[in-house]
Protein backbone atom coordinates (compact mmCIF):
# COMPACT_ATOMS: atom_id res chain seq x y z
CA UNK A 1 0.00 0.00 0.00
CA UNK A 2 3.04 2.28 1.01
CA UNK A 3 4.93 1.67 -2.51
CA UNK A 4 1.45 2.46 -4.01
CA UNK A 5 0.78 5.63 -2.22
CA UNK A 6 4.38 6.85 -3.08
CA UNK A 7 3.75 6.10 -6.89
CA UNK A 8 0.70 8.20 -6.72
CA UNK A 9 2.78 11.17 -5.34
CA UNK A 10 5.95 10.82 -7.35
CA UNK A 11 3.80 10.61 -10.53
CA UNK A 12 1.42 13.77 -9.57
CA UNK A 13 4.97 15.65 -8.48
CA UNK A 14 6.64 14.64 -12.37
CA UNK A 15 3.34 16.04 -13.96
CA UNK A 16 3.16 19.34 -12.26
CA UNK A 17 6.75 19.82 -13.54
CA UNK A 18 6.32 18.42 -16.65
CA UNK A 19 2.88 20.48 -16.62
CA UNK A 20 1.41 17.80 -18.25
CA UNK A 21 -2.17 19.20 -18.35
CA UNK A 22 -3.23 15.37 -20.00
CA UNK A 23 -2.96 13.82 -16.53
CA UNK A 24 -2.93 16.64 -14.21
CA UNK A 25 -6.91 16.54 -13.81
CA UNK A 26 -6.89 12.91 -12.84
CA UNK A 27 -3.75 12.47 -10.27
CA UNK A 28 -4.70 15.07 -8.08
CA UNK A 29 -8.56 13.62 -8.03
CA UNK A 30 -6.72 10.35 -6.97
CA UNK A 31 -4.30 12.01 -4.51
CA UNK A 32 -7.70 13.62 -3.05
CA UNK A 33 -9.54 10.22 -2.55
CA UNK A 34 -6.43 9.38 -0.47
CA UNK A 35 -5.51 12.71 1.37
CA UNK A 36 -9.43 12.47 2.74
CA UNK A 37 -9.28 8.52 3.78
CA UNK A 38 -6.46 9.25 5.93
CA UNK A 39 -8.63 12.12 7.49
CA UNK A 40 -6.11 14.67 5.95
CA UNK A 41 -8.99 17.07 4.41
CA UNK A 42 -7.22 20.34 4.16
CA UNK A 43 -4.70 18.48 1.66
CA UNK A 44 -7.69 16.72 0.21
CA UNK A 45 -9.09 20.66 -0.24
CA UNK A 46 -6.12 21.85 -1.71
CA UNK A 47 -5.56 19.03 -4.45
CA UNK A 48 -9.28 18.78 -5.61
CA UNK A 49 -9.23 22.99 -5.91
CA UNK A 50 -6.01 22.31 -8.00
CA UNK A 51 -7.64 19.88 -10.37
CA UNK A 52 -10.33 21.69 -11.07
CA UNK A 53 -7.79 24.90 -11.75
CA UNK A 54 -5.34 22.58 -13.96
CA UNK A 55 -8.71 21.69 -16.31
CA UNK A 56 -9.51 25.66 -16.65
CA UNK A 57 -6.30 26.78 -18.59
CA UNK A 58 -6.76 23.43 -21.37
CA UNK A 59 -10.43 23.58 -21.71
CA UNK A 60 -12.78 20.74 -20.20
CA UNK A 61 -15.75 18.97 -21.06
CA UNK A 62 -19.42 19.46 -18.61
CA UNK A 63 -18.84 15.80 -17.26
CA UNK A 64 -14.79 16.45 -15.83
CA UNK A 65 -15.54 19.49 -14.21
CA UNK A 66 -18.92 18.89 -12.92
CA UNK A 67 -16.72 15.53 -11.41
CA UNK A 68 -13.67 18.36 -9.78
CA UNK A 69 -17.15 20.58 -8.50
CA UNK A 70 -18.58 17.89 -6.66
CA UNK A 71 -15.10 16.68 -5.69
CA UNK A 72 -14.62 19.39 -3.60
CA UNK A 73 -18.21 19.81 -2.49
CA UNK A 74 -17.95 16.34 -0.88
CA UNK A 75 -14.48 17.35 0.62
CA UNK A 76 -16.33 20.52 1.99
CA UNK A 77 -19.19 18.33 3.29
CA UNK A 78 -16.00 15.98 4.73
CA UNK A 79 -15.04 18.96 6.78
CA UNK A 80 -18.43 20.39 7.83
CA UNK A 81 -18.77 23.83 5.56
CA UNK A 82 -22.62 22.86 5.00
CA UNK A 83 -22.90 26.29 2.76
CA UNK A 84 -19.63 25.57 1.18
CA UNK A 85 -20.30 22.27 -0.06
CA UNK A 86 -23.83 23.10 -1.37
CA UNK A 87 -22.49 25.72 -3.03
CA UNK A 88 -19.83 23.44 -5.57
CA UNK A 89 -22.19 20.62 -5.40
CA UNK A 90 -24.79 23.18 -7.33
CA UNK A 91 -22.28 23.91 -9.49
CA UNK A 92 -21.51 20.61 -10.16
CA UNK A 93 -25.32 19.75 -11.25
CA UNK A 94 -25.18 22.13 -13.82
CA UNK A 95 -22.44 20.87 -15.30
CA UNK A 96 -23.97 17.54 -15.23
CA UNK A 97 -27.25 19.03 -16.74
CA UNK A 98 -25.83 20.54 -19.21
CA UNK A 99 -24.76 17.23 -20.86
CA UNK A 100 -27.80 15.21 -18.93
CA UNK A 101 -26.05 13.31 -17.37
CA UNK A 102 -28.13 11.19 -15.29
CA UNK A 103 -25.73 8.50 -13.46
CA UNK A 104 -23.68 11.65 -12.25
CA UNK A 105 -26.72 13.44 -11.24
CA UNK A 106 -27.01 10.40 -8.86
CA UNK A 107 -23.95 11.75 -7.13
CA UNK A 108 -25.34 15.05 -7.35
CA UNK A 109 -29.16 14.03 -5.25
CA UNK A 110 -26.88 11.67 -3.29
CA UNK A 111 -24.58 14.39 -1.96
CA UNK A 112 -27.06 16.85 -1.65
CA UNK A 113 -29.25 14.30 0.69
CA UNK A 114 -25.80 13.78 2.66
CA UNK A 115 -25.88 17.21 3.08
CA UNK A 116 -29.84 17.46 4.06
CA UNK A 117 -28.39 14.62 7.19
CA UNK A 118 -25.80 16.42 7.98
CA UNK A 119 -28.41 19.86 8.60
CA UNK A 120 -30.59 17.57 9.97
CA UNK A 121 -33.61 17.93 7.32
CA UNK A 122 -34.43 13.98 6.89
CA UNK A 123 -37.52 15.06 5.16
CA UNK A 124 -35.13 16.46 2.34
CA UNK A 125 -32.44 14.30 2.42
CA UNK A 126 -35.73 11.66 1.36
CA UNK A 127 -36.45 13.66 -1.10
CA UNK A 128 -33.35 14.23 -2.79
CA UNK A 129 -32.50 10.52 -2.22
CA UNK A 130 -35.47 9.43 -4.17
CA UNK A 131 -35.00 11.96 -6.96
CA UNK A 132 -31.82 10.02 -7.31
CA UNK A 133 -33.66 7.04 -7.25
CA UNK A 134 -35.72 8.23 -10.17
CA UNK A 135 -32.73 9.58 -12.13
CA UNK A 136 -30.89 6.44 -11.28
CA UNK A 137 -34.15 4.45 -12.71
CA UNK A 138 -33.25 5.67 -16.30
CA UNK A 139 -30.43 3.38 -16.58
CA UNK A 140 -29.78 -0.24 -15.65
CA UNK A 141 -28.96 -1.79 -12.02
CA UNK A 142 -25.94 -0.69 -11.41
CA UNK A 143 -23.60 0.29 -8.12
CA UNK A 144 -24.93 3.64 -8.08
CA UNK A 145 -28.82 1.99 -7.79
CA UNK A 146 -27.11 0.02 -4.73
CA UNK A 147 -25.72 3.35 -3.27
CA UNK A 148 -28.39 5.50 -3.95
CA UNK A 149 -30.91 2.78 -1.73
CA UNK A 150 -27.97 3.08 1.46
CA UNK A 151 -28.56 6.48 1.26
CA UNK A 152 -32.56 6.56 1.03
CA UNK A 153 -31.86 3.91 4.15
CA UNK A 154 -30.10 6.14 6.22
CA UNK A 155 -32.30 9.59 5.28
CA UNK A 156 -35.62 7.06 6.32
CA UNK A 157 -33.77 5.84 9.34
CA UNK A 158 -33.21 9.47 10.47
CA UNK A 159 -36.86 10.13 9.97
CA UNK A 160 -37.72 7.32 12.19
CA UNK A 161 -39.31 5.62 9.03
CA UNK A 162 -38.42 2.28 9.75
CA UNK A 163 -40.98 0.28 8.01
CA UNK A 164 -39.73 2.09 5.30
CA UNK A 165 -36.12 1.67 5.64
CA UNK A 166 -36.44 -1.78 6.15
CA UNK A 167 -38.29 -2.05 2.92
CA UNK A 168 -35.37 -0.41 0.89
CA UNK A 169 -33.32 -2.66 3.20
CA UNK A 170 -34.95 -5.42 1.55
CA UNK A 171 -34.46 -4.20 -2.17
CA UNK A 172 -31.15 -3.38 -1.53
CA UNK A 173 -30.10 -7.01 -0.64
CA UNK A 174 -31.34 -8.71 -3.57
CA UNK A 175 -30.02 -6.00 -5.92
CA UNK A 176 -26.75 -5.94 -4.23
CA UNK A 177 -26.54 -9.89 -4.46
CA UNK A 178 -27.53 -9.83 -8.21
CA UNK A 179 -24.58 -7.22 -8.84
CA UNK A 180 -22.16 -8.94 -7.06
CA UNK A 181 -22.01 -6.40 -4.35
CA UNK A 182 -23.04 -8.07 -1.24
CA UNK A 183 -19.30 -7.99 0.60
CA UNK A 184 -19.41 -4.26 -0.29
CA UNK A 185 -22.68 -3.78 1.98
CA UNK A 186 -20.80 -5.21 4.67
CA UNK A 187 -17.83 -2.94 4.63
CA UNK A 188 -18.24 0.18 6.98
CA UNK A 189 -18.96 3.23 4.63
CA UNK A 190 -16.19 6.04 5.18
Amino acid sequence: MTESIDMLYRAYTLDMARKDTSALGYDPSLVVNLEERMGNLDKALEYSKESLAWLRPIGSNANSKGMRLIRIGQVFLSRNELDSAKNYIQQAKKEFEKIGDSTRLTVVWNTLAKLSIQKGEYASAIQLAKKSKAWNGRNKVSAHTSKTNLMLIEAYQKNGQLEKALEVIEENLIISKKLGLLNDLKKPSS
